[in-house]
């Protein structure tokens, strides 16, 4: 619910899906050396069933920028995880 509120999006209605083991929620954060606390990029949505990345959204709904989708190309092949 944090995370929906501070995006200002729907994640919270994923709880469901999530409760029940289908989907998994991430939040992609960056921290930065000598600040206190951080900046959420995207909100990541991942198929359990399927390994695989299903949605990632910025604040808003909006489209992720090409640096976190960089990221999450990282992130995808690491975990083995597939990028829709």
């Amino acid at each position: 619910y944090e995370e929906g509120a501070e995006m200002s999006h729907c994640v919270a209605s994923y709880d469901y899906d999530c409760y029940h083991g289908n989907i998994a929620i991430f939040s992609l954060r960056r921290y930065t050396k000598g600040e206190e606390g951080f900046t959420r990029l995207a909100t990541v949505d991942v198929s359990l069933r399927e390994r695989e990345i299903v949605e990632a959204k910025g604040k808003y709904n909006a489209y992720v920028t090409d640096d976190v989708q960089a990221l999450l190309v990282m992130w995808a092949e690491q975990e083995h995880l597939a990028l829709v």
